[in-house]
């Protein structure tokens, strides 16, 4: 994959403009030129096999894709879209547990009043969808209003799933972080509060940003505390790797944690590390059950469903386990980020 330095590129704003405004946040994703009917884009994450199938329909071409830093790309998008600063958040409701249509039903829904006080919390506009039917055919239904619906965030209550289809396909969570473009949040219990939030990290920055911003917006309104947990995988003493290198400020892991810190402490939010040893799911379980943890947060592994099955995806181990909310980050909408540059400036 070719790296492109942008610094000293001066991009066409009518043709960085074909690609949506959502989408190009969302993916990090910028046009540049176009060429034969090939547009090449820069992205930070080009290995998103999805992000760039999606990017190459919404703009009816080709596209040859090249890395770019992250910062750099939101930094002249935001250039490009300063008439679009004030898109609000996008929020769509998922619960086949009741009626989207009758008001009285919706009132006492626990899992419709926990997506409100978040909506409102986070001055959101929300939406609610109930699916036409069950399985694949009702994840497609979902997938198609998020994409029409251009939607940031999708919250998803009760999902029926037969015994069959469970046993045959797995847990239908699953496919839904495959199929859903955006964030998603799973309300197994909702809890009327948010006080306490838990970061996960894989230790990886390229894949833990979105994660980061999520936990700044959602944290800075609520008054809620961090807890910070580098997962540490079991991996021979052969290779080095252990707590150490994630308490060594010249270590990678170090460094961003200790850069995550600094970050929270400017943004007065209050933060607390823990570090454990053993299995990464026992880890993130142990952290969940021995907490008052009100919701989780982590971001989402840009691979396919087979490829989580074959590497032991982190988000797909532990998200049918744990009683807490969980909110798995695929992107940080364009709200969300200027929220937080205005706040660390």
């Amino acid at each position: 994959m070719k790296s492109l330095e942008l610094i000293d590129i001066v991009s066409d704003p009518k043709l960085a403009k074909c690609l949506p405004y959502e989408l190009a946040f969302r993916y990090h994703a910028l046009p540049l030129v176009e060429e034969n009917g090939v547009i090449t884009v820069a992205m930070a994450n080009p290995e998103d096999e999805q992000a760039r199938e999606i990017i190459s329909k919404a703009l009816g071409y080709s596209v040859y894709v090249v890395s770019g830093e992250r910062k750099t790309i939101d930094s002249k998008l935001n250039s490009i879209w300063l008439d679009q600063q004030d898109y609000p958040l996008r929020v769509l409701v998922f619960d086949s547990s009741h009626p989207h249509d009758d008001e009285v039903a919706r009132k006492t829904n626990k899992v419709w009043n926990y997506a409100k006080s978040i909506c409102e919390m986070l001055n959101a506009q929300i939406d609610c969808f109930q699916p036409p039917t069950e399985g694949d055919y009702s994840l497609n239904a979902l997938t198609d209003e998020v994409t029409r619906g251009r939607y940031d965030l999708v919250i998803v209550g009760e999902i029926k799933q037969s015994l069959f289809h469970h046993l045959i396909f797995g847990p239908i969570m699953h496919k839904m972080l495959e199929k859903v473009p955006t964030s998603i949040l799973f309300v197994n219990k909702p809890s009327g509060v948010l006080n306490n939030i838990l970061l996960i990290l894989h230790c990886n920055k390229t894949i833990d940003d979105n994660a980061i911003d999520w936990v700044v917006h959602l944290a800075k309104p609520s008054g809620s505390s961090v807890t910070i947990l580098p997962t540490m995988p079991l991996i021979p003493a052969m290779y080095r790797f252990g707590i150490d290198d994630l308490i060594n400020t010249k270590s990678a892991a170090g460094i961003q944690i200790q850069k995550l810190c600094k970050d929270f402490v400017n943004l007065d939010i209050q933060t607390n590390i823990s570090l454990r040893q053993g299995s990464p799911d026992w880890q993130i379980r142990q952290e969940a059950n021995s907490a008052d943890q009100d919701l989780i947060i982590i971001a989402a592994e840009p691979l396919s469903l087979s490829e989580r099955i074959l590497f032991n995806s982190l988000v797909d181990s532990f998200i049918c386990r744990v009683k807490q909310p969980v909110l798995v980050a695929k992107s940080c909408p364009a709200l969300v980020r200027k929220y937080i540059e205005e706040a660390r400036s």
